[in-house]
């Protein structure tokens, strides 16, 4: 937890403007803790996001060493992990589409996308002033959490919703 935490840390401080792009799962505490440090977070439609590995979460949800596929499944329904629900929870600035059928049907199709918003994300990115980048990313790590904590932040939510705008 120190080496992630110094990590973070450090991340926080990097001057240059840093991309994040989930092109697949995003998992374990390293990943989920720097990933979201970087001032323009996005995911391939199809990826997910989650602590903890389906089978895992669901292994300790039901106490089970083996769980079903259908428990696995429910479980999966009930992380919100996919890449629209990070969006919608605001974890995420966006997802990048795919071709119909995913990624491997397409990859062409796929590397381009993934590279037009990579390019426009940095267009933007290298107007912004370093500090308004700094303070951005410290803003997100201030107010990283998928749901309102009851009594906690709505001030400084309401207060920074500029600072936090998505790109």
């Amino acid at each position: 937890s120190r080496r992630i935490s110094d990590s973070i840390a450090a991340g926080l401080e990097y001057p240059h403007p840093v991309i994040s792009i989930v092109i697949g799962g995003l998992g374990s505490g390293g990943g989920m803790a720097t990933t979201p440090m970087g001032d323009h977070v996005a995911m391939l439609e199809g990826s997910m996001a989650f602590v903890a590995e389906p089978v895992s979460a669901a292994s300790i949800l039901y106490n089970k060493a083996s769980p079903d596929p259908e428990e696995v499944e429910s479980t999966i329904n009930t992380m919100r992990a996919t890449a629209q629900d990070q969006l919608d929870l605001k974890l995420i600035d966006a997802v990048i589409p795919v071709p119909t059928g995913g990624a491997e049907v397409n990859p062409l199709q796929s590397v381009e996308n993934l590279r037009d918003h990579i390019a426009q994300v940095a267009h933007t990115l290298l107007g912004q002033s370093n500090w308004r980048r700094l303070r951005r990313r410290d803003f997100r790590i201030e107010n990283l959490r998928g749901f309102q904590l009851k009594g906690v932040g709505s001030e400084t939510t309401q207060d920074n919703s500029a600072e936090a705008g998505i790109i």
